[in-house]
């Protein structure tokens, strides 16, 4: 690089801005049925959105509700294989929730918590 602080600037900057980002995706099998879902890793703009919907004002600051969160990543980003097509709508959320853990929708959950880059941990003390 040269002795330039703009022309660095510059490298630095294309060298993010002019790549193709390649986004990952996540096979998950249903335990209970051999069903092949896929989870496909949002764009952190649409990680932000998620998690300001799912985080409120408390009496001791800001509240994160994580397994809302995992739960409507799984909604929103659960695709068919090889597609970008969603398999859930929002309107799924309510049904998806009442299933019990340790299921499909727990496998998806965790999938999709792993893509957006969240751990329950580092997101209690975090705010939006």
């Amino acid at each position: 690089m040269s002795n330039n602080p703009t022309s660095e600037k510059s490298v630095l900057r294309n060298s993010i801005l002019s790549r193709k980002h390649t986004f990952r995706r996540t096979k998950v099998v249903d335990k209970e049925t051999g069903t092949v879902y896929e989870v496909l890793q949002p764009s952190i703009a649409e990680r932000s959105d998620l998690r300001k919907s799912v985080t409120k004002a408390g009496k001791d600051g800001f509240e994160f509700d994580f397994f809302r969160f995992t739960t409507l990543a799984a909604v929103r980003f659960t695709v068919v294989p090889g597609t970008t097509e969603r398999v859930f709508e929002d309107e799924d959320f309510d049904q998806l929730a009442s299933c019990p853990p340790g299921g499909i929708v727990d496998q998806l959950s965790e999938a999709a918590a792993e893509l957006c880059n969240v751990e329950e941990e580092k997101e209690e003390t975090k705010k939006p």
